[in-house]
């Protein structure tokens, strides 16, 4: 039986904006959607680096010939992308184009392509 409690206690957060969500896990999500619609697996790296005491993750990669291009999906600030720097650095021999997913323009820094999310099917 489900608590009345819990139940005004969530519609009270939804209407006074207070509800909080992890927005990264549905961009993250819908990421996922659009490249397995694009025809794409999805694959994840989840590696160790030198001095750090957590393991590092690229959300997705994907394959163009013999090189891997990696992705990475941020639903807020584009930057830091620490997990993406490691991984280029440490497969700079194995990496073809690397990209974050953001909410904001079209852009090209530092050898990163940074989409708008809704360009997710051009890749």
């Amino acid at each position: 039986m489900e608590n009345n409690g819990e139940r005004n206690w969530l519609y009270k957060s939804i209407i006074l904006d207070k509800l909080s969500i992890n927005e990264g896990m549905f961009f993250e999500n819908m990421v996922a959607q659009e490249l397995r619609a694009s025809g794409h697996g999805l694959y994840h790296h989840r590696f160790e680096v030198e001095g750090c005491t957590r393991p590092y993750e690229v959300d997705f990669l994907l394959t163009s010939g013999k090189k891997v291009i990696p992705i990475e999906v941020k639903s807020g600030r584009s930057k830091p992308h620490a997990s993406l720097s490691h991984f280029i650095e440490k497969y700079s021999d194995r990496c073809g184009e690397s990209f974050v997913i953001h909410t904001k323009d079209l852009m090209v820094e530092g050898g990163i392509t940074y989409i708008p999310i809704y360009m997710t099917m051009f890749l």
